[in-house]
C-alpha cells in the first residue's frame, strides 16, 4: 500500500519542537496531532497515520515549530 508522509528539515544549530495537526477537506481536525522535537540539523519523516490521519482519506498537514523564521 501507499501511505502519505512529511518530510521536514531543521537547519538550525538549535532543536525545534514542532507539531504537525491534519484536516480534512471541511476544515474538521483528525485526530490529536503529533508533536515532537526536531534536533539540530536534522531530516525527519512522519506518516499521516501518525498525525492522526484515517487510512484512505484525504487530509491537509499544518506544521507549526517554535523556531526562527
Amino acid at each position: 500500500g501507499f501511505e502519505g508522509f512529511i518530510e521536514m528539515h531543521n537547519n538550525t544549530n538549535a532543536p525545534v519542537s514542532v507539531t504537525l495537526r491534519a484536516y480534512d477537506a471541511s476544515g474538521g481536525l483528525q485526530g490529536a496531532g503529533l508533536t515532537f522535537a526536531l534536533p539540530a540539523n536534522a531530516t525527519d519523516f512522519r506518516t499521516a497515520t501518525q498525525v492522526g490521519v484515517p487510512a484512505g482519506t484525504f487530509a491537509g498537514v499544518v506544521l507549526t515549530h517554535n523556531g526562527g523564521h
